[in-house]
């Protein structure tokens, strides 16, 4: 019987616990984008970008990506290129307490090359998962992280996802 009555106490307090705890999201907030295409003779890019502003610029932590080309393709993985001016994009919260995400989603985008950190040589019809590697950017400047494909004509896909603290 005391057996019974412990358990039935740690189950209440762990009960009391879960209910206490407010409806908020987490201290750190998911986010993904993610672009398709059928470019015809052209490379195709998908970028995240810091807030051009240091008052809402925050540090972003790749979390990992995709990516598939039903043609044979190479993709690059870089970071800190020039900025990306078009087309806008929409970052989508893991979490829907999340608030926006502070940065910005461009899909064939525009961003300069930057520094390569990774490149990928898939065979048509190939998909990649891309693993975090500890890459983040900080919030001294303005920085961003492209997925960008080799110059094809078919079908590609493209997904980045990272994490902002709040």
């Amino acid at each position: 019987m005391k057996g019974l009555l412990r358990l039935l106490v740690i189950v209440l307090a762990v009960a009391i616990r879960l209910l206490a705890q407010p409806n908020s999201a987490p201290a750190t907030r998911v986010y993904s984008a993610y672009t398709e295409a059928s470019p015809s003779g052209t490379a195709y890019a998908l970028t995240i970008q810091q807030s051009g502003s240091v008052a809402t610029r925050r540090q972003i932590q790749f979390s990992g990506g995709a990516v598939y080309c039903s043609v044979a393709c190479t993709i690059t993985l870089s970071i800190q290129g020039t900025a990306a001016a078009t087309t806008l994009g929409t970052a989508t919260a893991l979490d829907t307490r999340a608030p926006s995400a502070s940065a910005s989603v461009y899909t064939n985008s525009d961003a300069g090359t930057g520094t390569m950190i990774c490149r990928y040589v898939l065979s048509a019809g190939q998909q990649l998962d891309i693993t975090p590697n500890g890459l983040h950017l900080g919030t001294t400047t303005q920085g961003n992280i492209t997925l960008r494909s080799s110059v094809i004509s078919g079908d590609v896909k493209l997904l980045l996802m990272w994490s902002e603290p709040q």
